[in-house]
């Protein structure tokens, strides 16, 4: 018990989210194109802080997430500022890339990374 106990104590958080995640959500889905799918991670890693504050939101505090909330992170996707966005902006990164998807959409342009 005690060594089970200390394995634990050495553990790291892990992140659930990774490419393999993605992947096999969109090979669920049926989509045909689901290796665009682990977009995402690639663009966290290559666009660093500017992508990856739209990958999280710390809501530590356990508020209840209100529509208010949400569209109040809408401004800040792709856009950081770890003094400013301390929680991060994933819920309004969701609906600021489907607006993106829809105006590119609009214009003729391939849309899709928007939405991976």
């Amino acid at each position: 018990m005690i060594i089970v106990l200390f394995a634990l104590s050495l553990a790291t958080q892990a992140f659930a989210w990774h490419d393999h995640t993605h992947l096999a959500i969109c090979k669920a889905t049926g989509s045909d194109m689901w290796y665009h799918c682990a977009g995402p991670d690639i663009a966290k890693i290559k666009a660093g802080n500017m992508e990856a504050y739209n990958h999280w939101f710390n809501n530590s505090a356990e508020a209840e997430v209100t529509p208010q909330m949400v569209f109040d992170q809408i401004d800040r996707y792709n856009k950081r500022s770890r003094i400013f966005d301390t929680e991060g902006h994933l819920l309004g990164a969701i609906i600021a890339s489907l607006r993106a998807y829809e105006k590119d959409l609009r214009t003729g342009k391939y849309a899709l990374y928007h939405l991976v």
